[in-house]
């Protein structure tokens, strides 16, 4: 008989390919009941709800990609009295967890990345996800204004928004980048992708300001 934590591990893990490749408004319990191959008393009793399943399922990705983020921005802080930190460096610390972290084969990659991606098509599915970002968002936010305080707190957090949003598509296999280097036998080089992002978000939020 399966341990407790096994059961539990087979359901995030049935519910995550669910989730990545047919979307979470489009799957359900029973779906991921049926591919997990447990019964709905496993659910309730591990999770109660779909909700907790969504909530439990991105915070084993995401929890361990903060920590990440966390360490290198104290690293960077823990520097500043020597040598304060550049955009780049705290640009860097943001993307380089995602952009560069390693996955143990290309389904796994291609699942997290599926997973992350309806963050931003599923908003009203995973709105109670967001919490899971708060802090990071706060000290990053406040790393950032540190150095560029002649940016207002609106054009910070415009900007803010924008390397998310170029973080996403980079991260998006359907990406037209991602499919026009598959078709002439190329792969995503995710060291390069990473270099790149960094130096374009850095320009942008050192862009001077304008008036609207």
């Amino acid at each position: 008989m399966a341990s407790k934590k096994d059961t539990k591990t087979k359901i995030l893990d049935a519910a995550e390919e669910l989730f990545s490749t047919q979307g979470i408004g489009a799957t359900s319990l029973r779906t991921i009941i049926a591919k997990a191959d447990v019964n709905i008393a496993a659910i309730h009793y591990h999770f109660g709800s779909k909700k907790e399943v969504v909530t439990a399922v991105y915070a084993r990705r995401i929890t361990p990609l903060n920590q990440q983020r966390l360490e290198r921005l104290e690293a960077l802080n823990t520097r500043a009295a020597e040598k304060a930190p550049t955009v780049a460096e705290i640009v860097d610390a943001f993307l380089a967890p995602i952009l560069n972290c390693s996955f143990s084969s290309k389904k796994e990659r291609e699942r997290a990345i599926g997973l992350f991606s309806h963050l931003h098509t599923e908003p009203q599915e995973v709105a109670h996800v967001l919490d899971l970002f708060k802090d990071v968002f706060e000290l990053f936010m406040m790393a950032l204004s540190k150095i560029l305080p002649h940016l207002s707190k609106a054009d910070l957090l415009w900007r803010f928004m924008f390397m998310i949003g170029v973080m996403s598509i980079s991260m998006s296999n359907d990406h037209l980048v991602h499919r026009k280097l598959r078709e002439n036998g190329g792969e995503i080089n995710y060291q390069e992708l990473l270099q790149r992002a960094v130096h374009f978000i850095t320009a942008g939020f050192e862009a001077p300001t304008l008036d609207y």
